[in-house]
């Protein structure tokens, strides 16, 4: 996991070919000037974006300036849960399977990743709660 600054972070997958981008409270303006969708060049928001608690974005991005490929997960801070960030690895963890066309994962497989993926995204998202309450300990609710 690594800070980018600003809310931004980046899940390094290390056995697979793609990232995670987790933006934490972004403007419009942020994201269209960071990323890039890898089908349709703009990245594309729905007319509510703003209004769910997390969502991970439909294509596969582009981060502009280093030009690696990820999956994009924008998150509204003030309404993350474990069950969000449960529903949103499970969103992620399939991309990731069909992005590498791999659909005889296994149990076993599929079971790590998804538990490498949520723990590195409540880590992110603890973290960044604990910087901007400053640094209270923070507990992420269910």
């Amino acid at each position: 996991m690594k800070n980018k600054g600003n809310g931004y972070y980046s899940i390094d997958l290390v056995l697979y070919p793609i990232k995670i981008f987790v933006v934490i409270d972004p403007t419009e303006k942020f994201l269209l000037s960071h990323f890039r969708d890898e089908k349709i060049g703009e990245v594309k928001l729905p007319p509510c974006w703003e209004d769910f608690n997390a969502e991970v974005y439909s294509n596969i991005v582009f981060n502009k300036r280093t030009r690696l490929r990820g999956i994009l997960l924008i998150i509204h801070s003030e309404d993350i849960s474990s069950s969000t960030i449960v529903h949103e690895t499970t969103h992620i963890t399939n991309e990731i399977w069909d992005n590498i066309s791999e659909y005889n994962y296994g149990e076993e497989a599929n079971a790590y990743l998804t538990e490498y993926i949520y723990k590195n995204i409540y880590n992110i998202c603890k973290k960044h709660l604990e910087k901007i309450n400053r640094s209270k300990k923070v507990i992420i609710k269910l």
